[in-house]
């Protein structure tokens, strides 16, 4: 019995192909369509369906490399046909278990990854790392500063998938079937920093100085000192491993040199929101009792940028963060191979006799107006996500219109 056949989950089948590949085969299973099965002792599926093609799903292989003879590339809909089918046949056999990645061996990841990876994977590690887990149902590990990873075929490290390419792909599976180690739990942060971090006052008392004379001025009144202040302080808090923090203040550096430049992207509130963030993340730090990691206060240095395996993302929506004399359009996608909501940003500047609406015509890629951009499913050849998170697309983009219909 294929027990990695019948762990695949539709949702899953979507992330191996496309959600059209997926529903065409289940029309093909809803019509009726038959073949001649044979299943070996070693797990080799075969079936001759009735429109001829034969579809052969090895036994010592995932089902990515199994081969059918249609003229399509990759996995194709006689595949998915062929996995939903024998799902159905024996669906009394899917199971039905608990389990943690954690139980998957190193001489398993050794097959699995390349030599290399599973060195820098293991020092990453034992750098110190914060990773939020849940095994509620298909297991996945988030490890913070790095991608996500998740398990849907239990004990098979074969159908891992990382939300990001190449070898720093392979390095973050193998963290996180260490990091399900660590716990027994079904949920949890767990982290491997094992320095402690601590705010020592020079950088407490220079910033309570600073963010004060800026709180209590603003930037009209604020010494003319501010930004090497700034500089000096954002320096010491990366020595300390502060990363959030000094991005705090690496952007009211920024914001404050849109002041002095009279530039129309200047946002008041956005240096109200800094302050803010900078007070509530040092208090947290030095109130925190453990129960979250550190890591996810201060910001990880092991943060990387990375190219996302998917080639198109699912428009949601755009929003508009108004400035004085401009405005910034977030743009949110959805990544179909993973749960997560990822952000793209353009600011423009606005010239005060064009109407508001006009915006929707504003340019974000050549040829790509604004108000097709946030609403449709993008293709490109490439997509990375910054080390902020946020998304950064190639210059080839193709925009497919998407249509939804509301059932009332």
């Amino acid at each position: 019995m294929r027990q990695d056949i019948l762990s695949l989950s539709l949702q899953e089948l979507e992330v191996l192909t496309s959600k059209g590949t997926v529903n065409r085969a289940l029309k093909d299973i809803e019509s009726g369509a038959k073949g001649k099965w044979k299943e070996t002792e070693d797990g080799n599926v075969e079936v001759v369906w009735e429109d001829s093609v034969i579809c052969v799903l090895p036994g010592s292989v995932p089902i990515q490399e199994s081969s059918c003879t249609c003229s399509s590339t990759g996995v194709c809909r006689h595949i998915i046909r062929t996995i939903v089918a024998y799902q159905k046949r024996n669906i009394s056999d899917k199971p039905n278990l608990s389990w943690n990645p954690g139980s998957i061996s190193d001489e398993s990841l050794h097959s699995f990854i390349s030599a290399s990876s599973f060195t820098k994977a293991k020092s990453i590690f034992n750098s110190g790392i914060a990773v939020e887990l849940d095994r509620t149902d298909v297991p996945v590990a988030k490890i913070h500063g790095l991608g996500t990873v998740h398990f849907p075929v239990p004990n098979d490290i074969r159908y891992a998938r990382a939300d990001c390419k190449g070898s720093l792909g392979e390095q973050i599976i193998a963290i996180a079937v260490w990091s399900f180690r660590l716990t027994h739990l079904k949920k949890e942060f767990v982290s491997t920093n094992i320095r402690e971090i601590k705010i020592s006052s020079h950088i407490t008392d220079r910033a309570n100085t600073i963010l004060k004379e800026i709180i209590q001025y603003g930037f009209q009144g604020v010494s003319e000192h501010l930004k090497d202040r700034l500089f000096q302080l954002k320096r010491s808090c990366l020595e300390e491993g502060l990363l959030w923090p000094s991005e705090i203040l690496s952007e009211l550096q920024e914001e404050y040199s849109k002041y002095l430049l009279h530039d129309s992207l200047f946002d008041p509130d956005q240096v109200v929101y800094l302050l803010g963030e900078w007070i509530i993340r040092m208090d947290a730090l030095k109130e925190n009792k453990g129960a979250i990691p550190s890591l996810v206060i201060s910001g990880d240095t092991k943060t990387y940028s990375s190219e996302l395996i998917v080639r198109s993302l699912i428009g949601l929506g755009s929003g508009i963060k108004v400035l004085q004399k401009g405005f910034v359009v977030l743009s949110y996608f959805a990544d179909p191979k993973s749960d997560k909501i990822l952000l793209y940003e353009c600011s423009f500047e606005k010239h005060t006799e064009e109407p508001f609406h006009s915006i929707g015509n504003f340019t974000v890629f050549k040829g790509i107006p604004l108000h097709n951009f946030g609403k449709s499913s993008i293709v490109s050849s490439s997509i990375k996500k910054t080390t902020s998170g946020k998304l950064q697309f190639s210059n080839k983009l193709t925009l497919n219109p998407q249509t939804f219909f509301l059932n009332l």
